[in-house]
């Protein structure tokens, strides 16, 4: 990775939810391991751009100590303008080599390097490894994403494309845009209906959501080494390091393969010959993978009552609508999402719509018992021992089918909206100048002009009737430009009750997507 190339083209820094230490603490208590309180705890990010992805954890974490590296000086002066304006003190972002990092800069008990392995020469690859093994503490966690085969396999046809055809262009701009021109001829001229013509247009597909810094320093960066997991995993085993899991937990899961498949994964005791035939089935293209020490103990054997440990958060929705849902029979309901739940008693059925209708907080498991019970009429009253049963034999099944977050923290998130609302501190003052803000589950929302200014003004101090008159204000003096039936409209062309139907549904968005405090 070259850093001037970097100082050209900036690459978005975004936060990336996979590596929460949150997340690599609950996946490392999921196997067993006993990881450091991610609370208190020192978090390295290598190849963190502007810090994008970590600044987050330093507002929300004040006892942890961040350290987040990248060769391009441009991107890290960036990223410490946003340190000093949000007066940041347990953060440091330094202008340097992968490789300059050793035993001065102490052990960390997490390290991220997203999007930064397959993009660098094999030596830099080594180094990042060997960065995991030596700086990383006994019971540290590691997270490295990379591109995989076979997955890219036919992703590296439409690179070498775009790579002959844009050696000829110097200009960044140029690279992208004939890229993209050449992606889109291929596109229309190739037979319709064929493999290749789904592939590519696939690509299209995906290349019209991302950012020219995504094309550029993904699909056109000098450097786009693939490995198999089983060769990437025989290079972190060389420098000492172990397979705790995938970020994607569900990936995991053989039984989330077709039936055949999975009855004969389901033999082999081997984690990472059986990961490699799942990403063979699957022409898996990416991964994320978490590594520890070897010789740190692990298990495999996953138990239901494990999720006593975590707050549960399920996004299935109950297909009929929930006041139609008589829970004195044991009638069959369907849940849907990520993944298709059916439900064949009443008490299972009570128990996800207690999630359901919970979404928004997360729920340890006597919470989910007790709200549970409150759904039933005494008469028809089960036990709490029932619930909790039902609620084991399920949770865990749908957690690895993908239907169910477990998380280490409740979080701050709002679950209803106060007097004076109150939005997270990083995404005011992302919305001063991006048009995306990072939420408390550390996902980026794109945001929209009018929320994004009215976000600014939820700090705790304004009610909603004073955030209506100054997007009145700004309505006023031509800031917003409000649009009525496709049309522009004016200030005196739209009433104050309008506005406040505008400015409320926004707060309601904004609690839904995890901006607001509780």
């Amino acid at each position: 990775m070259s850093g001037n190339t970097y100082d050209a083209v900036p690459y978005e820094s975004y936060p990336y939810e996979q590596t929460h230490p949150q997340h690599l603490y609950t996946v490392g208590r999921i196997f067993g391991m006993q990881p450091v309180d991610f609370r208190k705890a020192r978090v390295l990010e290598l190849g963190g751009a502007a810090g994008g992805n970590i600044i987050p954890h330093a507002i929300n974490y004040p006892d942890s100590e961040f350290v987040c590296v990248d060769l391009s000086p441009v991107q890290i002066e960036e990223g410490k303008k946003t340190v000093r304006e949000l007066g940041l003190k347990n953060i440091t972002l330094e202008a340097k080599s992968i490789m300059d990092i050793g035993e001065k800069d102490g052990l960390f008990d997490y390290i991220v390097c997203h999007g930064v392995f397959s993009w660098v020469p094999l030596f830099v690859q080594e180094g990042i490894l060997k960065v995991c093994k030596n700086n990383l503490s006994v019971n540290g966690l590691a997270v490295i994403s990379y591109n995989t085969l076979p997955g890219w396999n036919m992703v590296r046809t439409i690179r070498d494309m775009m790579v002959y055809h844009t050696q000829r262009f110097d200009n960044p701009a140029e690279k992208a845009a004939q890229s993209r021109a050449l992606l889109q001829f291929i596109s229309e001229t190739t037979q319709k209906g064929s493999p290749y013509a789904e592939l590519v247009n696939n690509e299209v597909e995906l290349l019209k959501t991302q950012a020219d810094s995504y094309l550029l320093h993904d699909h056109l960066e000098e450097n786009n080494i693939q490995y198999y997991f089983h060769e990437f995993m025989k290079l972190a085993n060389d420098q000492g390091l172990q397979y705790v899991g995938d970020t994607a937990v569900a990936s995991m899961f053989t039984g989330n393969l077709p039936e055949k498949a999975a009855a004969v994964l389901a033999t082999s005791d081997d984690i990472v010959r059986t990961e490699q035939y799942t990403d063979f089935i699957t022409n898996r293209r990416f991964r994320h993978s978490i590594l520890c020490h070897q010789g740190v103990a692990l298990s495999r054997n996953l138990q239901p009552q494990i999720i006593d440990e975590f707050y549960l958060v399920s996004y299935l929705k109950p297909e009929k609508p929930v006041a139609e849902i008589d829970l004195k029979f044991d009638d069959q309901q369907k849940f849907s999402g990520p993944v298709t739940l059916t439900t064949h008693n009443r008490v299972a059925t009570a128990i996800f719509l207690t999630l359901f209708e919970n979404n928004k907080k997360p729920l340890k498991v006597d919470e989910i018992v007790k709200l549970t019970l409150e759904r039933f009429d005494e008469e028809f009253r089960p036990a709490p021992d029932v619930i909790k049963a039902n609620l084991y034999e399920l949770s865990l099944r749908v957690f690895l089918s993908g239907g169910m977050v477990l998380l280490s923290e409740r979080g701050v998130n709002a679950d209803k909206v106060t007097e004076k609302p109150v939005a997270l501190p990083l995404a005011r003052h992302q919305a001063k100048s991006k048009t995306w803000v990072t939420n408390s589950r550390h996902q980026r929302l794109s945001i929209d002009i009018v929320p994004r200014l009215i976000i600014q003004y939820m700090d705790g101090t304004n009610d909603l009737q004073a955030i209506i008159d100054k997007v009145m204000t700004h309505i006023s003096t031509g800031e917003i430009k409000l649009q009525k039936d496709g049309k522009e409209v004016k200030l005196g062309e739209v009433t104050r009750e309008e506005v406040s139907e505008i400015v409320t549904k926004s707060i309601e968005q904004m609690m839904e997507n995890a901006l607001l405090y509780a």
